[in-house]
């Protein structure tokens, strides 16, 4: 994945956010990665109508970068307080902060705007699966390229 603007350790704190206020349930850095791998890329993985990002031959092999930089986005937002680490439910993980919830609800941009109905769809069409599941769905796009 080449480094551009939108591929910065901040975007990805701002769609970490929106996925985190999208989701009702702890979440850790690879299930972001899994589902910002998805988000981005929707029509290669066939999921939706278009890439945010352009399309291109590598969308699999945004999986390990994005789950990467889901990670640095957790810390920082748990830094600034805009995530928190939750250990009260079954499977501890990151949820979104009241602090966190006002950022994106204060995200106005096109950008913004396309990546929020983008996170949203792609939670919806793939039903809340786990990890292992989003996984798959990247995986086998790539073994089809």
């Amino acid at each position: 994945m080449a480094a551009s603007l939108l591929d910065t350790a901040f975007e990805a704190e701002l769609r970490a956010l929106v996925f985190l206020f999208l989701l009702d349930e702890p979440v850790n850095a690879d299930y972001l990665g899994a589902l910002d791998t998805l988000a981005i890329n929707q029509r290669t993985f066939g999921i939706g109508s278009n890439n945010l990002n352009g399309t291109h031959r590598l969308a699999a092999g945004e999986l390990r970068a994005r789950t990467a930089l889901m990670s640095q986005a957790l810390k920082q937002l748990t830094l600034s307080r805009l995530a928190t680490f939750d250990t009260s439910a079954e499977s501890a993980g990151f949820r979104i902060t009241d602090q966190g919830a006002h950022i994106v609800n204060q995200l106005r941009s096109d950008y913004a705007e396309r990546f929020f109905n983008a996170a949203f769809d792609t939670i919806d069409v793939t039903g809340y699966a786990n990890t292992t599941h989003l996984a798959r769905i990247i995986t086998s796009v790539e073994a089809a390229s």
